[in-house]
């Protein structure tokens, strides 16, 4: 999954968290055992249904079926039971990135301190240090042997289309507007942002806004009388605000 490779080499200073039924998790500089945190964190980024899960690895062996065969974007689970019938000796996870006839390649979080990838066997019960081009030196998983224990596979949220989007509109300074807004979906949408001229009724647009912001500021605006609308747009639809006007 891209989203996971894109954070190659990055520590937990980088910030992740998640959000589900069993609470909500996140990473800072100094956090230990963040490996599920980041798993959660690559599949909330891909819209997936994160149920009640936690940061606590065996947590994820009851999401779903534990598959025996993994698929791009799987969470990898490892156990240090060889047997696999304890399910809390589950102490690592990972996101599956590639697979090929019989090795399996995973990206995850805290594997040597940073966002790494490991490749192993991926039979179940296959003891992951045993691939010759095992590096991890520093990782508690170099220090006693990992087995896979199995293969989960997200569940996708549907897209929920916006219902209201509501927006507040300060000038902070004669050339500077800040836009802040809200909206009624819990969806990762995009926000577009449109600014009328009142006068001229010149527009100019801003698409893509990033949904985590729920805020811009504007740098070109001139004075005068201009509106600002703001809609978030996913693949269920979308929705607007009503205007927001601002003038010297």
């Amino acid at each position: 999954m891209n989203t996971a490779i894109g954070q190659m080499y990055k520590t937990a200073c980088a910030g992740y968290s998640f959000k589900s039924t069993g609470g909500t998790f996140s990473t800072g500089c100094g956090t230990d055992g963040w490996c599920a945190t980041f798993a959660g964190w690559v599949w909330q980024s891909n819209g997936v249904d994160m149920k009640g899960l936690t940061y606590t690895p065996y947590n994820w062996a009851t999401y779903g079926p534990v598959k025996s065969a993994p698929t791009v974007g799987d969470a990898v689970l490892f156990t240090t039971d060889s047997s696999r019938t304890v399910k809390s000796s589950i102490h690592h996870i990972a996101i599956v990135t590639a697979i090929g006839p019989s090795i399996v390649a995973s990206v995850g979080g805290n594997q040597g301190g940073i966002v790494d990838k490991l490749v192993y066997h991926k039979a179940l019960g296959s003891d992951i240090s045993s691939i010759t081009n095992f590096k991890y030196t520093t990782d508690k998983v170099h220090y006693y042997d990992y087995y896979v224990y199995g293969y989960v596979s997200p569940v996708f949220l549907m897209p929920v289309a916006p219902t209201s989007v509501s927006a507040s509109v300060v000038r902070t300074s004669p050339l500077i507007v800040t836009v802040t807004w809200a909206e009624s979906s819990t969806n990762q949408d995009a926000f577009t942002i449109t600014r009328t001229n009142n006068t001229t009724g010149a527009t100019a647009s801003w698409p893509g806004v990033a949904a985590s912001a729920r805020s811009w500021s504007d740098g070109s605006a001139s004075s005068g009388s201009n509106t600002y609308t703001v809609c978030a747009v996913n693949s269920a639809g979308n929705a607007c605000s009503s205007s927001n006007n601002i003038s010297v």
